[in-house]
């Protein structure tokens, strides 16, 4: 029973807020902020430990197995405190690169070189931000790249894991491309200037991909017939 709540309360949490985020973003018109540099990194903040904070709370509602609460709380101290600095900065570079190889990417597929290179960054930062960030929570850096990158699953790591984050990897991406086709269209409207409609189209893809997993979740939660450690520890069941 405690397992199934801890499971429904990451599942509530995780699927509400970025919609309440896209919400606000929409009615109070701060959409537009995307193209200033300077007013977006609030934004950015916000996604940055909001996408942590999910994916933290994923490995701690599936990844400990509890008895009690004196020993949950255990639980997560330990895994805060075996957190290794060598990990911590590997993460670290691989997000940074990524940003570099996202804006590499938007360039390849028509985004100014010359001019826009500040929202360019802005809209690869985010990327890297609801992407790379939580892969690199929920495996190790090299783990999380080469899932990415390859789209192969890993034996030495949970399958299940790996199909969340790589089902919202894609889309993500899936939305960010599809947020580009209003870009050229002679509306002349605000909020078709680069990079708003991918950024929002990137975030309403990543609503998705978490809606997506809900689902999938549920699923998995229904042919787990055991206790254990849940869906990412070791012994964790293995669905088709």
């Amino acid at each position: 029973m405690a397992y199934s709540k801890k499971a429904l309360a990451y599942c509530v949490c995780s699927n509400l807020y970025l919609p309440l985020f896209l919400v606000y973003l929409i009615l109070q018109e701060k959409y537009l902020d995307f193209a200033e540099t300077s007013q977006v990194l609030p934004y950015l903040y916000v996604l940055f430990i909001s996408e942590a904070l999910n994916a933290f709370h994923f490995k701690l509602a599936f990844g400990i197995s509890q008895s009690s609460n004196k020993k949950f709380l255990q639980g997560i101290l330990s895994k805060l405190g075996n957190v290794k600095l060598s990990e911590l900065v590997q993460s670290t570079i691989s997000i940074l690169l990524s940003i570099f190889v996202f804006a590499f990417i938007a360039v390849i597929f028509g985004a100014s070189v010359t001019s826009n290179y500040e929202q360019t960054l802005v809209f690869s930062s985010l990327l890297s931000i609801v992407t790379v960030l939580p892969a690199c929570i929920h495996f190790n850096a090299q783990s999380a790249i080469s899932l990415l990158a390859s789209g192969q699953y890993s034996s030495n790591q949970n399958m299940n894991q790996q199909k969340i984050v790589l089902q919202k990897f894609y889309c993500t991406m899936l939305g960010a491309w599809l947020g580009a086709f209003v870009i050229p269209l002679d509306w002349n409207r605000d909020w078709q200037v680069w990079p708003i409609p991918c950024c929002m189209g990137a975030l309403v893809g990543t609503g998705v991909g978490q809606l997506v997993s809900l689902f999938y979740l549920n699923d998995i939660l229904q042919q787990t017939t055991r206790p254990g450690p849940g869906l990412i520890g070791k012994n964790a069941k293995r669905t088709r």
